[in-house]
């Protein structure tokens, strides 16, 4: 799974952060952030509908613009991908299978980690992140049927996100916490855009009825 957002902030509500984080997120440019892991996932299909689930477990971030921030991510974090929609099965009456469809896409992304000391400020923090992104989704996968019910599967699924359902950034230590604005955790009002990219590229067994 490789996960990407890009996010520009708002230089007017930004204004109103608090000065320790305010002056990390300043400027008129889109910030990214990368993830790449391995995922487990599931896909479902009946006459034509499909439900596609996708897990990974990030154990690094990728930020090309804020350096020396920490990019070693804890246990706890995960990024839950799939797509709703409606597909068409071609060729169904040969041992390869493919499978085309679209639909809704959604994404959710919880991440934690350490901020080192001397970079908010002399202690170390702890930032927390929740985006929940909706936007469109692509779903391509071929299966070879060996038997007559159970076979291998190989495909992808793209997801193009832009609607933010919510974005928390917050940091915390032992003696405080530090918040966008008056103690809010939700910084969507903050952003003037948002684009994020979800690909899985996924191998595993079929089976049909």
């Amino acid at each position: 799974m490789n996960f990407n957002v890009w996010t520009k902030y708002d230089k007017n509500t930004i204004a109103d952060a608090h000065a320790k984080v305010k002056n990390l997120f300043t400027g008129d440019k889109f910030f990214h952030d990368g993830y790449n892991m391995y995922a487990l996932g599931v896909d479902l299909s009946m006459s034509g509908a499909y439900l596609t689930l996708n897990v990974g477990l990030p154990k690094k971030i990728s930020i090309n613009d804020i350096k020396n921030f920490g990019d070693t991510l804890r246990g706890n974090s995960f990024i839950f991908n799939g797509q709703l929609g409606y597909g068409a099965t071609f060729f169904k009456d040969l041992p390869v299978n493919l499978f085309v469809g679209g639909g809704v896409g959604f994404d959710v992304i919880k991440t934690t980690r350490d901020i080192p000391a001397g970079i908010l400020d002399a202690a170390s923090w702890t930032e927390d992140r929740l985006i929940a992104l909706l936007g469109l989704g692509l779903n391509v996968g071929v299966s070879f049927y060996f038997l007559p019910h159970v076979g291998v599967f190989a495909g992808v699924t793209d997801n193009l996100s832009f609607i933010q359902i919510s974005n928390q950034r917050y940091y915390t230590n032992t003696n405080a916490s530090i918040y966008f604005k008056n103690g809010a955790k939700d910084i969507k009002k903050m952003t003037s855009g948002l684009l994020a990219n979800n690909f899985t590229a996924r191998s595993g067994i079929a089976s049909k009825l």
